[in-house]
């Protein structure tokens, strides 16, 4: 099991993506955001909205703590 202990919501998020071999491209377009936004969301650029990190975990099929 990977360790998704990452220190901000964009790293978790970024662990998430990456231990199920998912693209940016592909969660971005599950959970309906941009493409572009998802890359400097997972730098820490940005802080995701309770309903963009509902939809990400969504996406990831993981729970939000």
């Amino acid at each position: 099991m990977a360790n998704l202990q990452g220190n901000t919501a964009g790293e978790r998020i970024r662990l998430a993506r990456i231990s199920k071999n998912l693209t940016l491209a592909a969660v971005a377009r599950q959970a309906g955001i941009a493409e572009t936004y998802l890359p400097r969301l997972e730098q820490g650029h940005y802080q995701p909205t309770i309903d963009t990190l509902t939809r990400l975990a969504k996406a990831l099929s993981v729970s939000l703590p």
